[in-house]
């Protein structure tokens, strides 16, 4: 095959699988996730990667701000953080 044919092929086959996946009429559904840590950083890290993996088996995450609660001195941070998944319907 010469590279046009396999680049065609290729586009066909995304064409093929994004036209499946769309097909089933998707949506966005809206989460939340919580997560502590010692800091507002490492707290929203394991927010995003509660989200990350709840969306993994589905078609997209569109991730919100990260917000965090004030804790008193020495004690562990709490964030949650919105988040939106696309689904198939």
């Amino acid at each position: 095959m010469t590279r046009e044919a396999y680049l065609i092929a290729g586009i066909v086959g995304i064409a093929v699988l994004a036209g499946d996946a769309w097909a089933s009429n998707p949506a966005w559904t809206r989460y939340s996730a919580s997560a502590s840590g010692s800091t507002d950083a490492r707290a929203c890290a394991a927010a995003r990667d509660k989200a990350a993996a709840h969306a993994r088996a589905h078609l997209g995450l569109n991730l919100g701000q990260c917000r965090c609660q004030p804790a008193a001195e020495g004690q562990n941070r709490t964030c949650r953080i919105n988040y939106e998944i696309l689904t198939k319907e």
